[in-house]
């Protein structure tokens, strides 16, 4: 009896062995705790992998799926796996076409007072030209998603077609509170009293523009001249510009309104101008180089002392430096009406520079503005006629998800120099919004100026749009368009210049110089042939007003202080 019951059961037996099996099918079948298994889609193909690979590149690996040097994966190829993860191969390829364009000529109207008006004369026939154009080509998976020019080679120039019309009585005379002078075919040319009284102040005829000022009173004229010489200062290449002064006196004397223009001790100048008191002279150089667009800045500084008898000494007040992120550029500059400071611009930002103690003040930071090509955006800055404040356009952020640097968005900004304001201006305006704050105008029991700047017919186009004129308040208030009329041309960029009085506006439509009242909108032509650039007027500065003494930089802070 005993025996019997130790023993067991067959049927128990078997059952035993049966879950032994189970079990050992069930390990046999279930990945090992370390394994995962991941979809990889790669060459239009799905498939399932498990593994026990650590990361995204160890499993394409062990799946045979190889990578060439632009495809791309997602997500990342050194992440960590994880159960379930999706692992997408993108097979990146990138061409190269390069086709031939042809290039229309473009049609150039030389307006000429000597010619009966509507009289019109050939001068030159327009030819095509021919361009060899590279493009960068991206495909994904075979889709072509991206497409852009890397190089533009010319075969062939195109000629402008030159035609001459006659303009002869189409200007009529106005009267001009003191000096405004521009520069038409080359020359430097001054009116004075009336548009009718014109002077030449140079007879060169090569005048690059990059710098075009009359001094505080009218006296004299900074320019710029090309040069195509050897350059006693680099002694490789040649200098592309050298800088020069001209006299201009219009009592009544015998011979021409010009003097002996004098050249001055300085070559391959990016920016010049004279001091709010007229007896100093500012400037930045570059050295010229082979490659586009012709120099690399310096981003220095020089402050020359004019005696008004050909007298020019010079001192450094900035070392050469980097100049920031697309330094090589440079910056553009404005004295202050005060004379203690220079506000600048540069392609990553705006500030001043106390031309005493050769201290940088930054007022604003911004991204670079990538215009993929061989120039670089850089915002011009002005001064308020009390020397507190100072505007300029600015790089604003992306409305979308691009990036900072391609970013289309310029706005209008102004900025109290202790930083006791910071306010937007204007919006949209556009890259080339080059604000001109006017002098102070005595409005009622106060001083009150006013800011004219451009803004951009293409807000979001701004490099290639064409522009019209505005005026606003100091605060930025009552701002209004005041030319050209809608649904007339655009303006070209440009640097417009006050009157003495700040009721006018003089600038260049069409080629021609025009004044524009601020007061009542209205725009007269000064000119009819159509070959005239760069307005300057004279009086301003320390001409205009007793300033008050500047702010010194380090007061005790209030509350603030409005526009």
């Amino acid at each position: 009896m005993i025996e019997s019951a130790r023993k067991t059961s067959p049927l128990v037996l078997l059952l035993f062995a049966l879950c032994a099996c189970n079990r050992a099918a069930l390990l046999m079948s279930a990945p090992p705790p370390d394994q995962v298994t991941v979809t990889i889609i790669a060459d239009g193909e799905t498939h399932e992998l498990t593994t026990s690979a650590a990361t995204v590149t160890d499993a394409l690996a062990e799946a045979q799926v190889h990578l060439g040097a632009l495809d791309r994966v997602e997500p990342g190829e050194y992440l960590a796996l994880e159960e379930a993860m999706v692992i997408t191969v993108v097979r990146v390829i990138e061409q190269f076409q390069t086709v031939e364009v042809v290039v229309p000529f473009e049609q150039q109207f030389v307006r000429n007072e000597g010619l009966p008006e509507g009289e019109r004369k050939l001068l030159q026939a327009g030819r095509t030209g021919l361009e060899e154009i590279t493009y960068r080509i991206e495909y994904h998976d075979g889709v072509e998603v991206d497409r852009r020019m890397v190089r533009r080679n010319v075969l062939e120039a195109a000629a402008e077609e030159i035609v001459m019309i006659g303009s002869q009585g189409t200007v009529s005379p106005l009267p001009i509170p003191g000096t405004l002078a521009y520069i038409s075919a080359g020359n430097g040319v001054a009116m004075r009293v009336s548009s009718t009284n014109r002077d030449f102040l140079t007879s060169s005829g090569d005048l690059d523009g990059r710098v075009f000022a009359l001094s505080p009173d009218g006296r004299w004229l900074l320019y710029t001249r090309s040069t195509h010489v050897t350059s006693t200062v680099t002694g490789t290449l040649p200098a592309f510009n050298s800088l020069w002064v001209a006299s201009y006196r219009p009592e009544p004397r015998p011979g021409p309104g010009a003097l002996e223009p004098v050249k001055l001790e300085a070559e391959n100048v990016l920016w010049a101008g004279w001091s709010p008191d007229g007896e100093r002279i500012a400037y930045s150089t570059a050295n010229p180089v082979a490659q586009p667009p012709g120099w690399e800045a310096n981003n220095d500084l020089w402050l020359g002392k004019w005696d008004g008898r050909h007298r020019f000494q010079v001192d450094e007040l900035l070392e050469p430096s980097s100049g920031g992120i697309y330094g090589w550029w440079g910056a553009d500059y404005a004295w202050s009406p005060s004379g203690r400071y220079l506000a600048y611009g540069r392609a990553d930002g705006v500030g001043f520079i106390d031309v005493v103690t050769a201290k940088r003040v930054p007022l604003a930071e911004f991204s670079v503005f990538h215009t993929y090509a061989d120039w670089v955006w850089t915002p011009a800055p002005t001064w308020s006629p009390d020397s507190r404040f100072v505007a300029a356009a600015v790089h604003g952020p992306p409305p979308g998800p691009e990036a900072a640097e391609d970013s289309q968005v310029f706005d209008l900004w102004g900025w109290h120099i202790l930083g006791w304001v910071s306010a937007p201006l204007a919006a949209r305006t556009g890259m080339w919004a080059s604000p001109v704050w006017s002098p102070a105008r005595q409005v009622a029991d106060e001083e009150a100026s006013q800011i004219a700047f451009l803004r951009a017919t293409r807000p979001l186009e701004s490099a290639t749009s064409r522009y019209t004129l505005w005026v606003m308040d100091r605060d930025g208030s009552d701002a209004r368009l005041l030319f050209p009329p809608a649904g007339e041309m655009g303006l070209r960029p440009q640097t417009v210049t006050w009157s003495p009085e700040a009721d006018q506006v003089a600038l260049i439509y069409r080629g021609d110089l025009y004044l524009i009242s601020t007061v009542t909108g209205s725009a007269r032509p000064l000119t009819g042939d159509g070959i005239n650039s760069n307005a300057t007027w004279a009086p301003w500065g320390q001409a205009l007003l007793d300033l008050e003494p500047e702010p010194t930089l380090e007061p005790e802070r209030s509350s603030g202080e409005p526009f």
